[in-house]
C-alpha cells in the first residue's frame, strides 16, 4: 500500500503458520527485503516489511522447508555475484532472520531452486562464472545453512550455458526438475532430473 518500487519478488506459503511469504528487492535501498501475508476471505493483508541483509540483491528464490518449519532465500549479491542464503522464522505477522550465508562465493546467476521434502533438504540452481549449469544443496541447521560444492550439469560430457531457470520438486519420484533456456543450443528450452542425497549435502544430475 505504500507504492515502494519493487522487483526480483519471490513467493513462498508456510504451512506451519498459515501464511504467505513474499521476498523482494527494496529499488530504493536494493536491499532484500520479506513481508508476511495472511489471506482471509479472498483477501490478503501484510505484516510490516523485515530487510534480510545488508547488500544489494539482484536474482532471489524463496523457499519453505517443511521439516524445519523455516524460510529460505536464496538470492545473488550485487557485488561478486554470489549466491547467499538465509534462514528466517515467522512469528504471528512478521519474520525474523538469522545470518546470511555463503553458499557459493563466485557468480551465480540465473538462480532457481526447490525443497525436497524427501530428505529434507534445499537445492539451488544457477548459471556458475563459467557460463555453466550447476546446483548446490543446502540444508537448515537452527537459523543458519550449511552446504555442500557445486556440481555441474552435464549431458555426455558436455556442460549447459543456462539462463531464465526454473525448478520444482516432484514429491511422487522424488527428483527436482530443472528447467532452463540452453543458450548452448540456440536458447531452446531444455530441462534435467536432480536428485538430491539423502545424506550430507550433494546431488547429481
Amino acid at each position: 500500500g505504500s507504492g515502494i518500487d519493487t522487483r526480483e519478488v519471490s513467493a513462498t506459503f508456510d504451512s506451519s503458520n498459515n501464511k504467505v511469504v513474499v521476498v523482494y528487492n527494496d529499488s530504493d535501498t536494493d536491499k532484500g527485503m520479506a513481508v508476511v501475508g495472511t489471506v482471509s476471505n479472498n483477501a490478503i493483508t501484510f505484516g510490516t516489511p523485515v530487510q534480510f541483509n545488508n547488500e544489494a540483491i539482484q536474482y532471489v528464490v524463496t523457499l519453505f522447508d517443511t521439516n524445519a518449519n523455516k524460510v529460505v532465500v536464496g538470492y545473488q549479491t550485487n557485488t561478486g555475484q554470489n549466491l547467499k542464503g538465509v534462514v528466517g522464522t515467522v512469528s504471528g505477522t512478521s519474520i525474523s532472520f538469522g545470518t546470511p550465508v555463503t553458499i557459493i562465493g563466485a557468480q551465480s546467476v540465473w538462480i532457481a531452486g526447490c525443497f525436497d521434502s524427501n530428505v529434507n533438504k534445499c537445492a539451488f540452481f544457477f548459471r556458475n562464472s563459467s557460463n555453466e549449469g550447476a546446483g548446490v544443496v543446502a540444508t537448515v541447521s537452527g537459523t543458519s545453512l550449511t552446504s555442500g560444492s557445486a556440481v555441474n550439469m552435464t549431458n555426455s560430457g558436455s556442460n549447459f550455458n543456462i539462463n531464465n531457470t526454473g525448478a520444482n520438486f516432484d514429491s511422487n519420484n522424488n527428483k527436482c526438475l530443472v528447467a532452463f533456456r540452453n543458450a548452448t543450443d540456440s536458447n531452446k528450452g531444455y530441462s534435467i532430473v536432480a536428485t538430491v542425497a539423502s545424506s550430507g549435502n550433494s546431488l547429481t544430475f
